[in-house]
């Protein structure tokens, strides 16, 4: 978590390798095969109806984004007298998240929290479990396990 916050790790050939060998550690604990919807979904947080093992590849963006946010301002003071000084990163960065998410793009001083960030990866996926999911045995089942307190345990 600390490299994907620390470096701008977006579409790193590397992100998708990692999450094949988490994927392969999941199925060899639980001693099965996930399909590509399967796995999508355990992918997901819990509150969203998944085993809560995240994808590197989807929690890339969001966590660079987070803590490039919260350090813009110290950055700003810290590097005010170097003229054409620009965290070029952060910027390509943001960039792609607006091209990808355009309806999100936040308001004002941007938000410091990942979650924030991760809102729209995580409804995006949802939505393609929704399409792959056309049963309704299925559907009712994806709202069954995202339901508010679905998660919570007696």
């Amino acid at each position: 978590m600390h490299i994907l916050r620390c470096g701008p790790c977006l579409g790193h050939p590397l992100l998708e390798q990692f999450d094949s060998m988490l994927r392969n550690g999941l199925c060899s604990i639980l001693n099965l095969s996930l399909t590509e919807d399967q796995w999508l979904q355990a992918s997901l947080p819990v509150k969203a109806g998944g085993l809560g093992i995240r994808r590197v590849s989807s929690l890339a963006l969001p966590a660079f984004l987070a803590s490039a946010a919260s350090t813009l301002a110290l950055q700003s003071s810290m590097l005010s007298n170097i003229p054409n000084v620009a965290d070029t990163q952060f910027a390509t960065s943001f960039e792609h998240w607006c091209l990808k998410y355009p309806a999100s793009i936040p308001i004002g001083e941007l938000p410091h929290k990942q979650s924030f960030w991760d809102k729209p990866v995580i409804a995006e996926t949802i939505s393609e479990l929704a399409h792959l999911y056309t049963s309704d045995y299925h559907q009712a089942r994806l709202k069954a396990v995202s339901a508010p307190h679905a998660g919570d345990y007696p």
